[in-house]
């Protein structure tokens, strides 16, 4: 670890609502082990929205928000980071905090911790186009488009990733590479050691014989408020569809749904009782995905648990959501996954349901699941940073 009289400086940009939870996905407990973590909130700056959305806002003195790019330059002349971790994203801001990087001698740190399937990519273009012509052809012109209008991003100095889709043409030019697990293997590693037979007690919860929801927070979700996307269902809509789904669920199987909240959930009054009587948790999904009969969700990156643990998975879709890029991506994971699909808003489908009820998991497409998606490497850590850590501290001091 660095002298802690010497500790250089790590600058964390992001760009999402700075709660707690984000605030833990971020990592900066963690790196704050080893450096001194700054936090440059970047969301007024660059997400573009009429009303910025109502949350719990973390604060505290390592913090800095930023609406500009002067103001994050400024941040960069105060505190003088040495290296830039970013969960901004890629996009037309990319260049510009590269760029300040250079200037004030940063290295530019870029990841892919939750590498999530993607239909329509470079890698399976032309397969892209055969399954999905319209939705291949509108990215193909957003990317020409991008092109002209935008600066293109500069190599990064280095690409923290996680399974072997996390690569991808940017990431491939990084100088330094580190490959980690995403942060669900390490949380399901924690728990399952604490677990008695594999099995955890939870208050209200039975110890076997339940369905388990992975919510989306779909009909609720933040990016609907930032613009950076067309709400899918209103939420007086999807919430009285879906508990009537869940009800033929419970019918069918003799035994309850339980509910495994989206974080975001916690910045909604009532979101619990969105779901009627059922038993609603927050941070818990690792947890819950252990005793499990089969788990269903529409999309979640929390799939991470059940495909490690081998569980059945029921993947949700609907008439609008069939009609939306999310509807694209659920049939892509079920095809990856060979697993079933139901609509929430149609009768139950006894075929689809026929192959949950085998309980059959396909080992190959599992196993294969995890190594492009959850990690392509033995991780020997206790945390996704640690190996990026490592290697912060072992490059020579910042003067």
């Amino acid at each position: 670890m660095v002298n802690r009289h010497r500790r250089q400086v790590l600058a964390i940009t992001v760009a999402s609502p700075l709660t707690q939870n984000i605030y833990d996905r971020i990592g900066a407990e963690v790196i704050s082990g080893y450096f001194d973590v700054v936090i440059i909130d970047c969301l007024e700056w660059v997400r573009q929205y009429d009303q910025k959305p109502a949350y719990t806002e973390m604060q505290s003195e390592n913090i800095h928000r930023v609406d500009s790019e002067s103001a994050f330059r400024e941040v960069f002349r105060r505190t003088s980071p040495s290296f830039v971790l970013d969960f901004v994203g890629r996009g037309k801001f990319t260049r510009k905090i590269q760029e300040t990087c250079r200037e004030y001698n940063a290295l530019y740190i870029t990841h892919l911790l939750t590498p999530f399937p993607n239909p329509i990519s470079q890698k399976t273009l032309w397969r892209s186009f055969l399954s999905e012509p319209a939705a291949t052809l509108y990215k193909v012109f957003r990317y020409i488009l991008r092109q002209f209008v935008e600066d293109r991003p500069l190599p990064p100095d280095i690409a923290l990733l996680a399974g072997s889709e996390s690569s991808n043409a940017w990431t491939e030019t990084a100088k330094k590479k580190i490959y980690t697990a995403t942060p669900g293997y390490f949380e399901l590693n924690r728990i399952q050691k604490s677990a008695v037979g594999n099995k955890i007690g939870i208050p209200g919860v039975p110890k076997e014989g339940y369905i388990l929801f992975v919510d989306d927070c779909l009909a609720m979700s933040f990016d609907f408020v930032l613009g950076a996307h067309k709400p899918i269902v209103e939420p007086s809509e999807y919430f009285p569809v879906l508990k009537q789904f869940f009800s033929r669920l419970e019918s069918r199987y003799k035994m309850p749904v339980v509910v495994a909240a989206h974080p975001n959930g916690k910045e909604f009054r009532g979101y619990k009782e969105c779901f009627g009587e059922r038993t609603v948790l927050f941070d818990a999904t690792a947890e819950l995905s252990l005793s499990c009969h089969f788990a269903m969700t529409h999309y979640s990156s929390a799939i991470t648990y059940p495909v490690l643990l081998r569980k059945p998975i029921l993947l949700l879709n609907s008439r609008q959501l069939r009609k939306q890029p999310q509807g694209i991506a659920i049939n892509y994971i079920a095809g990856l996954l060979q697993c079933p699909q139901a609509a929430i808003d149609e009768d139950l489908d006894s075929r689809e349901l026929a192959r949950l009820d085998a309980s059959s998991v396909i080992e190959s497409r599992y196993e294969a699941y995890q190594e492009k998606y959850i990690t392509n490497a033995v991780p020997m850590n206790n945390n996704p940073f640690e190996p990026l850590l490592k290697y912060l501290t072992s490059l020579p001091v910042k003067t």
